[in-house]
């Protein structure tokens, strides 16, 4: 029924966070889902829509990319990547339901965003809200995001974004996920959202 994502870009990398909601129909079916997926060392999957879909998806571009990684041995760029994801879903534009970002790190683009949409659109922007969460907190984002934040700065921003979100829709719940990609790879964790208003 609804999510809430997020990506930003900041002076290290990029950083992702998402709620932990599934839903089907008005079934709350888990209160604790992970919406984000390491697709390689440097690159991270945000996924919303039909949770079969965008797995099926993610599992065919890992087995892509680990037998070029087989062959290559070096680390992807980012937007090579959101371009294999948005050649599937534009392939399978009337059979999918699912919207993705592609997040990451490489040593030519630094940190990068793509939004890859159903019918197979990919749009490339420095921060990115999305889902049934977002338009709660477009306002906020647009009013308070800044370039080149520091690494905790830009946590806090995420962190209070999502919370908002989860505040106000109610298709967004459980506890926020985070995720952060730099030249130092990969690291996640996750944290209770914070009562913004009090």
């Amino acid at each position: 029924m609804g999510t809430t994502l997020m990506a930003i870009c900041d002076k290290n990398g990029v950083i992702v966070a998402s709620d932990s909601q599934t839903s089907s129909g008005f079934y709350i079916s888990n209160r604790a889902a992970d919406k984000i997926t390491i697709i390689s060392k440097n690159i991270i999957c945000l996924r919303s829509g039909s949770s079969a879909d965008t797995q099926n998806i993610i599992d065919l571009v890992k087995n892509i990319l680990i037998k070029e990684y087989l062959e290559r041995e070096k680390l992807f760029e980012v937007r090579a990547v959101a371009q294999l994801l948005r050649n599937i879903c534009y392939k399978n534009k009337t059979n999918l339901n699912c919207g993705l970002i592609c997040a990451g790190w490489d040593t030519i683009h630094g940190g990068q965003i793509y939004a890859i949409i159903q019918g197979g659109t990919i749009i490339t922007t420095p921060f990115l809200s999305s889902g049934s969460g977002s338009v709660f907190i477009n306002s906020f984002c647009d009013a308070n995001y800044k370039e080149n934040m520091e690494e905790q700065e830009s946590e806090q921003f995420i962190v209070k974004s999502v919370s908002l979100a989860i505040q106000r829709d109610g298709n967004s719940s459980g506890i926020i996920r985070i995720c952060k990609i730099s030249r130092q790879g990969i690291s996640r964790k996750a944290i209770f959202p914070s009562k913004v208003f009090n």
